[in-house]
């Protein structure tokens, strides 16, 4: 990885090959996992070390963003009613929140959510649904972790 000097985006960047033969500069912060994301085929568009204390990372498509949350919650326990979840503060809850904590007044549980927006870019052969999440820096150790866990099981 080279460092890259920008001011533009207030981090600072690193150059990436990525896995379709392009230079990209992304931010150092997230470097690491935008790399073993590619390396094992889950696309990236944009993304972002620090948006509002939250990493951000935009997908491509559904497709894309289906395949990291599968990654990101692999080991965790599902639950069999998504209403009923096991752990209200677990991941799998902050993830998908179905259930807020009933005592929550200062939005503490809200602020460690997972956020997602699905976006729609009209390009010249016609619609494409992006897909963004932000999660909080907290999450990113785990996240990390887990999708180093995929590319190593990819790898051998």
């Amino acid at each position: 990885m080279a460092k890259v000097d920008d001011d533009d985006t207030g981090h600072d960047q690193v150059e990436l090959s990525t896995p379709w033969g392009e230079r990209v500069e992304v931010d150092a912060g997230i470097a690491d996992l935008l790399a073993d994301l590619w390396a094992i085929d889950i696309e990236t568009d944009m993304s972002c070390e620090d948006v509002d204390g939250c990493v951000w990372l935009s997908f491509p498509s559904g497709f894309y963003a289906e395949r990291f949350l599968t990654h990101v919650l692999d080991g965790e326990v599902l639950p069999d009613d998504p209403f009923q979840p096991a752990d209200l503060e677990g991941l799998v809850n902050r993830v998908s929140p179905m259930v807020e904590p009933v005592h929550d007044e200062d939005r503490a549980f809200e602020r460690r959510c997972w956020r997602w927006q699905l976006l729609p870019i009209v390009c010249p052969d016609g619609p494409q649904l992006t897909v963004g999440v932000w999660f909080p820096h907290s999450d990113l150790p785990l996240v990390r972790e887990r999708i180093r866990a995929q590319r190593r099981a990819h790898n051998d």
